[in-house]
Formats: C-alpha cells, sequence, structure tokens
C-alpha cells in the first residue's frame, strides 16, 4: 500500500508538472480512488508492458498549454532523450552510416492515405483515348487521376508537372512529349513547355462558371 500511495504521489507530480492548473491532475486522482489495489497493480502491469500509456487531455482553447520547454525539462528530469544519432542500414552491401549530429527522434502516428494502396491504382489500356472534359489520355480503361492528397506525397517537384500538366489536359504539350518519346527515346519538359496550349479543364471550368453568368479569370 505504501508503494502504492508513493507511485500515486510521483505520477500526480509529474503530471501537473507537464500541465500545471490543468484538470488531468484531478482525472487522475479521482481514478486512483475509484480504483482497488488489485485493479491498480493491474493497471501497473499494463503500462509497464505497454497496453496502456499515460495521457493527457489538453482542449482546444484551454488555459493550460504544452510547452517544448518545459517537456525537455521534464524529460531531462527523466532521464530521456528525445535526440539521438540516426542511423541508416545499408542495402547494396555498403557500410552503413550514422548521422554526426543528433536529430529530434519521436514515435509519430500515421495513417497511410486510401490513394497510396495498390488496389484502388489503375491505368489505361492505351493512349489513345482523350477525356473530353479533363483533356487527359485515358483510353478505354479510364485511368485514375491524381489527388490533391497523392501530390503531397510526390517530392519531385517536375513529376507533379508532368502529372498534373503535361500529362494531366495539356494537349499540346503532351503531344510534343510523346512524339519526343516516340522518336528520340526521351523527353524533356522545357521543350515539351514550348507547345503548351494550357489545360483543358481550365478551359472548362472557366466555360462552367461563364455559363452560370460567373465572372472569373481563369
Amino acid at each position: 500500500m505504501s508503494n502504492r500511495k508513493a507511485t500515486e504521489k510521483y505520477i500526480l507530480k509529474m503530471v501537473e508538472k507537464l500541465l500545471p492548473g490543468s484538470r488531468n491532475t484531478d482525472l487522475y486522482r479521482n481514478k486512483f480512488k475509484k480504483m482497488s489495489d488489485k485493479e491498480f497493480a493491474q493497471w501497473m502491469d499494463d503500462l509497464e508492458s505497454g497496453k496502456v500509456k499515460l495521457t493527457v487531455q489538453v482542449p482546444p482553447f484551454s488555459k493550460s498549454k504544452l510547452k517544448i520547454s518545459r517537456n525537455l525539462a521534464i524529460a531531462k528530469e527523466l532521464g530521456i532523450s528525445f535526440h539521438k544519432k540516426v542511423r541508416f542500414v545499408s542495402r547494396d552491401g555498403e557500410e552503413d552510416y550514422t548521422t554526426p549530429i543528433e536529430f529530434l527522434t519521436l514515435r509519430l502516428p500515421v495513417r497511410r492515405t486510401a490513394q497510396s494502396v495498390i488496389k484502388n491504382i489503375s491505368a489505361p489500356t492505351d493512349m489513345k483515348t482523350v477525356d473530353k472534359l479533363s483533356g487527359r489520355p485515358t483510353g478505354a480503361s479510364k485511368g485514375a487521376a491524381i489527388s490533391y492528397p497523392e501530390l503531397q506525397l510526390l517530392p519531385l517537384n517536375q513529376t507533379l508537372v508532368e502529372f498534373i500538366k503535361y500529362r494531366g489536359g495539356d494537349s499540346g504539350a503532351y503531344q510534343a512529349l510523346m512524339n519526343d518519346l516516340l522518336s528520340t527515346g526521351k523527353a524533356s519538359a522545357e521543350h515539351a513547355e514550348m507547345f503548351s496550349t494550357g489545360v483543358a479543364s481550365k478551359r472548362v471550368l472557366k466555360s462552367y462558371l461563364a455559363a452560370a453568368h460567373i465572372d472569373n479569370n481563369l
């Protein structure tokens, strides 16, 4: 029982340090009051195994706010370091590389976007058919479009331009791109840009807005 009281006191102290003046301390205090010794022991086992975790509530616009400086001070007191040297493991038989400086290293939740799931990816069987509204070559199978979340996942700027412009409805640039590929086996965005006629979907949207009597400068 004495160990339980000491543990509760320590948890309440650290929660209060993390968010001074918040209701989290009272929430844990009330939680402990409702626990039997057996339940508390089981809860501690779950904490140790990682089945449950200590959490705090920080509602929007609340007076008590988390602060990085306070978090770092608490981590130092607990002997925890958020900064580590990162080791890159080579897959090509070369030596592994460890960064000379430390980087912030955290475990964060990541949710994979539905757009990147393989089963949702489709590609046209050919490039002979062009969609009248978007100007995109689709083929009879109607290839998938590039969504905004997918654009955010692609780090290569020139690749993005190729997807949303040259292959995304700019018939003049796309034709120049394909002619270069078929005749020389390579193509460049700079050369394709010389034949750009603009993306068809932009003209279509402009027409729709004009038909709705909405002035625009597209």
